[in-house]
């Protein structure tokens, strides 16, 4: 599980002393597992991850002993937070129904549910966030399918990619409101990072497609200032660089910068966060 630790660590970039400051989370962990964190209103760190040979889904708190919030599912696999303007937090997971919530109102101490959503696919939940009225976000994606999902149970679904195939999408809201998904497609030979605003009834209003690029994730995050920003690995078969390129109202709004290998299988692994500060950090493995 050196992702976990890899990442819990980086939520304090300015704090953390060194690797031997990392804590490991839970043990017997896949390294396929991909876990969520979020840091809540209170400060408190947490972190949700699954064990699909277990059948569990578990949280830690502050980087303390993981509680298994989730048991018994047949197809435990990524799940993910978020937390309302309220303070209510809600963990969306994959179940044999499709994806199901959990919610806790004491800053991640207890959970209450499960509720069945509205998707009764099964499979991960890639992506989550929240408008600034509080309504959640999340996504799934499949054969010709990217998922976007509005509202607490997921009442609003659009497919915003009906090509084959999406994958590894992640999500952003922009300080306008504006959602913005992004993800890897292979739906043509040589790959692309794609980048779609979303309108109002979450059809996309554009594509912007990056290439050439082998599978990779493809992070997004919002600014304080209306900006986004996506990381994406250029290189076709084997990445040469990461780039972190702007943009502003759903358009490109410069060139980014961008950092050289080598890279080798299938590194690198991305991600973004924005702090409290309006810092943007990036994240990358190679």
């Amino acid at each position: 599980m050196p992702r976990i630790a890899l990442i819990v660590a980086g939520l304090a970039l300015t704090l953390a002393p060194s690797a031997g400051a990392w804590t490991p989370l839970g043990s017997g962990v896949q390294n396929t597992v991909v876990p969520s964190l979020v840091v809540t209103q209170a400060g408190t760190e947490l972190a949700a991850f699954d064990s699909p040979t277990a059948g569990t889904i578990s949280v830690s708190r502050s980087r303390g002993a993981p509680a298994v919030v989730v048991s018994g599912d047949p197809v435990a696999g990524r799940a993910q937070l978020v937390q309302q303007p309220s303070g209510a937090i809600q963990l969306y997971f994959p179940n044999a129904q499709g994806i199901g919530r959990l919610t806790s109102m004491d800053d991640g101490v207890s959970w209450t549910g499960p509720i069945q959503t509205q998707s009764h696919t099964t499979g991960p939940v890639e992506s989550a966030s929240v408008l600034a009225d509080g309504t959640p976000l999340f996504t799934q994606d499949g054969t010709g399918f990217v998922n976007v999902f509005r509202g607490l149970n997921g009442e609003t679904v659009k497919n915003v990619y009906t090509r084959c195939c999406g994958y590894n999408e992640s999500l952003a809201v922009d300080t306008t409101g504006l959602v913005q998904v992004a993800f890897y497609s292979n739906a043509d030979p040589d790959g692309a990072t794609a980048y779609e605003p979303l309108g109002p009834d979450l059809s996309p209003t554009a594509t912007t497609p990056l290439k050439p690029v082998d599978r990779h994730e493809a992070p997004v995050v919002a600014d304080l200032s209306g900006n986004t920003f996506l990381a994406w690995a250029p290189g076709y078969p084997t990445a040469t660089t990461v780039s972190v390129v702007p943009f502003r109202s759903g358009s490109p709004a410069g060139d980014g910068v961008t950092f050289r290998g080598p890279f080798d299988g299938g590194e690198p692994h991305m991600a973004l966060s924005v702090d409290a500060n309006d810092r943007l950090w990036a994240v990358w493995t190679q």
